[in-house]
């Protein structure tokens, strides 16, 4: 069992577990529900990674390329309502989320065909590592960059006119971004044949346990700076 392997499992564990605590704790909050469906996403790649990793049959690593890409392909789209969620933008970007709902549906519905991937081939240590299609490209392009990054121009915007609770927050999501989906972007260079390995990897995990400390401790932050403001 290589690195990669157990990595996979790590992310995926810690996202099951992770969502599911936020989630439990007030089952009934908008942004508790859209992060146990993030965590889910999540969840279905890491643990798709990992079965991928595993096999040495040409198409079962195929398949199981496919089976990550659904997770990987709802992340964007369900880190957007999550985050519209928590900071109450959903009814001011619902045409944004709606246009981002029919993007994904759009690059979920070719994940089984040649254009999203092309095949499986050996790269680097790696036995079989998927082939870039088209519809792949504008999916990295539109929903990886594209969506994530209009989520975090978002909290870029709305920063100065938060007050310092918020804006405690907003810093937490953007370092998970940057850990998080940075990690996980080093995935790409090997789709398009560049020899870059995906050491980012292993930085998946750090993302939800950052967004749950968010979600958990919201309230000890809370008092922390208005303690600190007060002094």
């Amino acid at each position: 069992m290589n690195a990669f392997v157990i990595s996979g499992f790590i992310n995926g564990v810690s996202a099951v577990v992770l969502g599911l605590i936020v989630y439990l704790k007030s089952p009934k909050k908008v942004e508790n529900q859209a992060f146990g469906l993030m965590t889910f996403a999540l969840a279905i790649w890491s643990l798709g990674y990992s079965f991928w990793q595993m096999t040495t049959d040409q198409q079962m690593a195929l398949f199981w390329v496919r089976v990550l890409s659904i997770g990987s392909t709802f992340i964007p789209i369900t880190f957007l309502y999550w985050i519209f969620s928590l900071f109450n933008l959903r009814e001011e970007k619902k045409k944004i989320l709606t246009a981002g709902y029919f993007i994904t549906l759009f690059f979920i519905s070719f994940i089984f065909s040649d254009l999203f991937i092309k095949g499986v081939a050996p790269q680097l240590s790696f036995p079989w590592w998927p082939q870039a299609g088209i519809i792949y490209t504008l999916y990295v392009v539109i929903g990886y960059l594209g969506i994530i990054g209009y989520g975090c121009y978002s909290l870029i915007k709305i920063y100065p006119e938060r007050d310092p609770v918020t804006q405690v927050k907003i810093k937490y999501v953007l370092l998970a971004v940057m850990v998080g989906f940075g990690g996980g972007a080093t995935n790409f260079p090997l789709w398009y044949g560049l020899k870059i390995p995906p050491y980012g990897n292993f930085l998946v995990f750090v993302y939800p346990f950052i967004l749950a400390y968010i979600m958990l401790r919201y309230k000890l932050m809370d008092v922390k700076i208005i303690l600190t403001q007060f002094l």
